[in-house]
């Protein structure tokens, strides 16, 4: 929150604790209530918030635009090159998911799950090359 004080709280808890995944609907309905107790309202549509825009690589450091804040996150060796990947497709949802997984990254890991062929691989690969990130397949 203090890197883009602007962010969505309650979509900053659904990252944090994917609670509607976990919890059962009767454990996730206390869990709102809760949430809604301190403030914490569903979120808002991706559409709403900040994008976020590597400005610059220097030294594996990333300098990182959100809206009005600026913060640095690690990086590879060198920025990406300015053209997208050519499988990826920049929609307001896939770049709101890039922006999603930078702000993440400023403080920790990422990982992305979900079934085959849903876009995992376009998006991280997107995500490393803005980065100057190489990307290696691991299948599990």
């Amino acid at each position: 929150m203090s890197k883009v004080p602007s962010a969505d709280s309650s979509k900053l808890v659904n990252t944090v604790y994917p609670y509607k995944l976990l919890l059962q609907p009767d454990t996730r309905s206390q869990f709102e209530v809760m949430l809604s107790d301190l403030g914490i309202t569903s979120p808002r549509t991706v559409l709403g918030d900040p994008l976020c825009q590597v400005r610059d690589i220097t030294d594996g450091i990333a300098t990182v635009k959100c809206g009005r804040h600026q913060f640095t996150v690690p990086a590879g060796r060198d920025a990406g090159s300015p053209r997208t990947h050519s499988t990826y497709i920049p929609t307001p949802t896939q770049e709101g998911l890039l922006s999603d997984m930078i702000l993440s990254h400023s403080v920790s890991d990422i990982c992305l799950v979900g079934p085959p062929g849903c876009g995992k691989s376009v998006v991280i690969n997107e995500f490393a090359r803005r980065l100057g990130y190489d990307t290696d397949s691991v299948v599990l």
